[in-house]
């Protein structure tokens, strides 16, 4: 991958003119993409420089985008070697800034750099980033004066690019099967020995006793709220002797341990993904291989099983607490009796019900700890990747939670 095709671009803008270079096999290539018009900023349109490249250029900025893929040969190179290959050509180059940037929460190494081509001034920003076995390069080159301007585009034209070469549905498949295959390790792991109680212990406080805050206040209101509405709508009906039963019931099959494991689930699926993206980020999950460890059965397992463990005990807290709040409602709200209110409840409340939802936290915990240990574990692209990774894992738990309780609902009624 070299800048040869941005250096004829830049000559394009300066009048002058080039050879194109034919593509080596297996090396740079042409990305396969089909832009919709809404994937262009305004005032782009398509340009056609060599077989290797996909190019836009925008007369009035007088600047130019390039895209390369190369899907052979670069798996044990850096990004930033690859940043530094295609500035070669560049002469009195000036980085301005380099970071380490986050694509969906993939890896990438942005700079921007100040430098002549052929004689001509040019202002740059380079994009490299991978992707299923294949380095992306982006490049942006544009005069000093209207870079600003064209930077702006470019970074909607990234967006766009990677919308259109299907960056999304990639991802969703590598997190599919990652996740899966992080989940056949944890069985693996878990039953092999020495077992570490002493980090199970504490990831089990982490999960569990520093979530008992946040728990017990959305438990109460809930439980308030659901008594609330249920005794003014059946009063409609002359029902408000029902309150007690329809509370029981929601708050120990549905309401508790649903609610109990999206909050406690986007806390600690955060802090997990946080935590363990940060040591991959740093490096310290790679230190932990080089010693002969599993970072698998070091880092991933115990949070994992404090998860499980923890998540039932939650709900039972919820469920009581819950009970409690709805006892509130109705005996400042409704007028009832304290001692009718919980005959009414026991009399239709079983322990199916009480396991139902136990049952459930047993697999919500599992989806916890796994998707936030595997989206810590693939963080990529420093503190921005980190962000990145921690807000995916927090959408992730809630959707997984909500999906799978149906599902796991409807099991439980069949059988």
């Amino acid at each position: 991958m070299r800048i040869f095709a941005l250096v004829i671009a830049a000559l394009a803008l300066a009048g002058a003119c080039g050879e194109p270079r034919p593509p080596a096999d297996g090396g740079p290539r042409k990305p396969s993409v089909r832009f919709k018009h809404g994937d262009l900023p305004a005032g782009w349109r398509r340009s056609k420089i060599d077989g290797t490249a996909l190019a836009f250029d925008h007369a009035a900025l007088h600047a130019t985008i390039t895209a390369f893929a190369n899907c052979k040969g670069i798996e044990d190179v850096s990004l930033s070697a690859l940043v530094q290959q295609e500035l070669v050509g560049v002469e009195k180059r000036d980085v301005v800034t380099k970071s380490e940037a986050a694509v969906d929460g993939r890896e990438a190494a942005d700079w921007v750099v100040k430098g002549e081509l052929d004689g001509v001034p040019v202002e740059m920003e380079l994009l490299v980033t991978r992707q299923s076995g294949c380095v992306y390069d982006l490049v942006l080159v544009s005069s000093p004066a209207t870079f600003e301007s064209a930077r702006a585009d470019f970074a909607g034209f990234v967006k766009g690019f990677f919308r259109a070469i299907g960056w999304r549905s990639g991802y969703l498949a590598q997190f599919f099967g990652g996740t899966a295959l992080l989940a056949a390790d944890v069985f693996r792991q878990t039953f092999r020995r020495p077992f570490d109680g002493r980090e199970l212990s504490r990831q089990c406080s982490q999960v569990g006793v520093k979530s008992l805050t946040i728990v017990l206040t959305t438990s109460t209101f809930v439980g308030m709220v659901l008594a609330l509405q249920f005794a003014y709508g059946l009063a409609r009906f002359g029902a408000k002797l029902y309150v007690a039963k329809l509370v029981g019931l929601g708050l120990v099959r549905e309401m508790g341990p649903v609610l109990a494991s999206v909050l406690v689930g986007g806390k600690v699926g955060a802090g997990i993904t946080a935590e363990l993206g940060s040591m991959a980020v740093t490096e310290q999950i790679d230190a932990i291989r080089a010693l002969g460890a599993n970072p698998v059965r070091k880092l991933v397992v115990p949070r994992v099983l404090a998860c499980m463990l923890m998540l039932p005990l939650l709900a039972i807290y919820a469920d009581i607490i819950g009970v409690f709040g709805g006892l509130f409602v109705c005996v400042t709200d409704v007028g009832m009796d304290p001692r009718y209110y919980f005959s009414t409840l026991i009399s239709v409340v079983k322990i199916r019900d009480v396991l139902h939802g136990m049952v459930k936290t047993v697999f919500f915990g599992f989806f916890i700890g796994l998707i936030g240990c595997h989206n810590g574990l693939r963080t990529r692209g420093g503190t921005e990747g980190v962000g990145a990774a921690t807000t995916a894992t927090v959408v992730m738990v809630s959707i997984t939670i909500l999906v799978s309780d149906f599902f796991l609902s409807k099991l439980f009624w069949i059988f």
